[in-house]
């Protein structure tokens, strides 16, 4: 950067909650794999790390805000050649959290049990579980693997020292950007689902189609794998892309 007359910044996340697949500091991701396995099996969703992480205060950082952290340093002259750290600006503990999260992923909460329970060990199993779940939803065929990283979050979660982080140094320097950390992980989640439009005067569902496939490919998808039949959005028109229709109609004993 000196010789070639450039700026540089550095950008210190903690554990990330975002939307990118494959990315092992990606916590949001890995709870949500986590989860759909504990529900497939009955098995309860028990938090894996350590007493001081359940009890004590941290934090984690939205992937949205560390991208508002990059752009802001790159056009924002007094953070040129600036190590920073970028959080979400609230801290938390995780015997509040994790039962609003089990909550929203439809699981039963476990609380720490007076040692780690590593997802490591707990998800021995889940490559072989992790099928079925794929072929059951029609999901994309993403092995579990790179989905989750157990590993990762086992280290986060199983610290024995409170981690949270100091903004001051971005703040001085203008930075004001915060995120809510529940509604990261809760935001994160249902973008991972199926955001669906009704209507209160049709029998039509117009789901939105996942993973950025064309409609036309999700619906043909959705005949293979699960002998459903959807109407790709793009047959409505170009305004109909990104989703389906779906009739709720009764069948033809129910309608006799």
């Amino acid at each position: 950067a000196e010789r070639d007359g450039f700026t540089w910044s550095v950008h210190r996340p903690h554990t990330l909650i975002g939307w990118a697949i494959g990315n092992a500091m990606n916590m949001g991701v890995t709870l949500a794999v986590y989860a759909a396995i504990c529900r497939e099996t009955g098995r309860g969703f028990h938090f894996p790390g350590s007493r001081e992480q359940w009890e004590a205060i941290t934090d984690v950082t939205d992937a949205g805000l560390l991208a508002d952290h990059l752009v802001w340093a790159a056009t924002t002259p007094a953070a040129a050649n600036q190590a920073l750290n970028i959080v979400n600006g609230d801290v938390f503990r995780w015997r509040r959290l994790w039962p609003r999260l089990a909550a929203a992923l439809g699981v039963e909460p476990v609380s720490f049990q007076g040692e780690p329970s590593p997802l490591e060990r707990q998800m021995v199993d889940a490559e072989e579980i992790w099928p079925e779940i794929v072929r059951r939803h029609g999901l994309r065929d993403v092995p579990v693997e790179r989905l989750a990283s157990w590993w990762h979050t086992d280290a986060d979660l199983g610290r024995t020292i409170e981690t949270f982080t100091d903004m001051g140094r971005s703040r001085r320097l203008g930075f004001l950007g915060v995120r809510d950390t529940e509604s990261s992980f809760l935001d994160l989640f249902a973008r991972h689902g199926l955001r669906v439009a009704g209507s209160q005067a049709t029998f039509y569902l117009w789901v939105a189609v996942p993973d950025g496939r064309t409609s036309l490919e999700w619906a043909l998808d959705l005949l293979d794998r699960a002998d459903v039949v959807v109407a790709p959005g793009s047959f409505f028109g170009s305004e109909g892309e990104g989703f389906v229709r779906i009739a709720m109609v009764p069948t033809l004993g129910e309608c006799e």
